[in-house]
């Protein structure tokens, strides 16, 4: 999705909030090119901020969380939190093209962290991730460990066969009925079966 003017007009009124603020970073591993990386800082600033990494990955960070960070902001926190690589304000490249794929990789997002961290003079962070999110922050210790002030993990994707093994145990919760509570969504089974899922996944066929 290209940049046209009225994105321009948006882009540039998000960036005008308090507290956001564009790093340089580039567009992939040894590359000359380079593109603006948002962020926004809000709250009391301190020592070991926390980062928050919200569920994605595609959902900006800077507008649809002003609520939150209000929220923490009048509870005394000191919160960063990142719009990432290829999404919202740090969609495009210079010229205001989609970024390309080469530069959507889990390991540069990861790297975008700590040169946040970088730019906002931390050292360590509390490093909060939550769903796709803890798969960044986890990377964040792996690759910077240096930075972790401390980590909460919030329904954690570890890998990407989380996905079907919370799949297939939502399915025998609610699909098989194995437990008294779920009971009564047994009759969703054959609607699922005979409408939603193929041959190959279904839910019910032992």
């Amino acid at each position: 999705m290209t940049m046209t003017a009225k994105r321009r007009r948006v882009q540039a009124k998000l960036a005008a909030l308090p507290g956001v603020r564009p790093v340089r970073r580039p567009i992939s591993p040894g590359s000359g090119e380079e593109f603006d990386l948002y962020y926004v800082r809000s709250g009391r600033k301190s020592a070991h901020p926390l980062v928050v990494i919200p569920g994605g990955p595609g959902v900006a960070s800077v507008h649809p969380y002003k609520g939150l960070r209000r929220r923490a902001a009048a509870a005394g926190l000191d919160v960063i939190m990142i719009e990432h690589r290829g999404v919202g304000m740090s969609r495009h490249d210079d010229s205001g093209a989609d970024l390309p794929p080469r530069a959507l990789t889990v390991n540069q997002v990861v790297d975008d962290v700590a040169a946040v961290l970088d730019d906002a003079r931390v050292d360590s962070a509390v490093i909060y991730g939550t769903s796709y999110g803890t798969y960044i922050a986890a990377g964040v210790g792996v690759r910077h460990p240096g930075r972790v002030r401390a980590m909460v993990l919030d329904s954690p994707l570890l890998s990407r066969h989380d996905i079907v093994i919370v799949r297939r145990a939502i399915r025998r919760l609610l699909l098989r009925s194995l437990r008294p509570s779920t009971a009564m969504a047994a009759p969703l089974c054959w609607i699922a079966n005979s409408t939603y899922f193929s041959t190959a996944e279904r839910c019910c066929g032992g």
